[in-house]
C-alpha cells in the first residue's frame, strides 16, 4: 500500500514537471512569435569627404619634383595599408640617380619619438650628404610588410644659394 501511494506520488509530481515545460515551451512560442520587431532606429551618418584622408605613406616635406639643397629634410607620416611601423622604423628609403643606379646604401627611416597620434606615425630624417652633389634623384620608400609596396618622390639637387652661404648683416 505504502508502494503504491509513493509511485502515485511520483508520477503525480512527473506529470506536473512535464505539464509545467509544456506551458514555459508554449509561453516562449507565444513570445517569441507575437512580438513585434521594431525597426532599428536611424541614425544619422555625417558625410566626410575624404579626399584630404590619405591611407598609406605620405611625404610632407620635400615636396615631389622640389629642388632641394644639403641638408635634405625628408619628413611625412605614415597611416597603415600596408605601412606598418617595424620596431622603431617606419620605412626604407633608397636613393637613385637620374640613371636609377643605387646612390650608397638604403636609409632607415626613424619613426618620431614626439609623435603622438592614434592613426599614422610620423618621421623625420636628415640627409647631410650624397655621392651626387647636384642633377635628379629619386627616393624611394619602400615598407616593412609582407606586400612589397613603394614611395618614389623625384628631386633636383641644387647648390646651395650664396645668399644663404654668406651670413646677413
Amino acid at each position: 500500500m505504502y508502494n503504491k501511494k509513493v509511485k502515485k506520488t511520483l508520477i503525480t509530481i512527473e506529470l506536473f514537471l512535464i505539464l509545467l515545460v509544456i506551458v514555459l515551451f508554449g509561453f516562449l512560442l507565444f513570445i517569441f512569435t507575437n512580438s513585434k520587431i521594431e525597426e532599428a532606429s536611424v541614425l544619422p551618418v555625417a558625410i566626410v569627404n575624404t579626399t584630404e584622408l590619405y591611407c598609406g605613406i605620405s611625404i610632407t616635406s620635400p615636396q615631389i619634383g622640389s629642388s632641394v639643397y644639403f641638408p635634405i629634410v625628408v619628413a611625412g607620416y605614415v597611416s597603415g595599408c600596408g605601412w606598418e611601423p617595424y620596431l622603431n622604423y617606419v620605412a626604407t628609403m633608397k636613393v637613385y640617380d637620374s640613371e636609377k643606379r643605387l646612390m650608397g646604401r638604403p636609409f632607415l627611416v626613424n619613426k618620431s619619438v614626439s609623435s603622438n597620434s592614434p592613426v599614422s606615425t610620423q618621421f623625420k630624417l636628415i640627409i647631410k650628404d650624397l655621392p651626387i652633389k647636384q642633377g635628379e634623384v629619386s627616393f624611394v620608400f619602400e615598407n616593412f610588410g609582407i606586400l612589397e609596396k613603394t614611395m618614389t618622390v623625384p628631386l633636383n639637387i641644387i647648390e646651395k644659394p650664396v645668399d644663404e652661404i654668406l651670413p646677413k648683416i
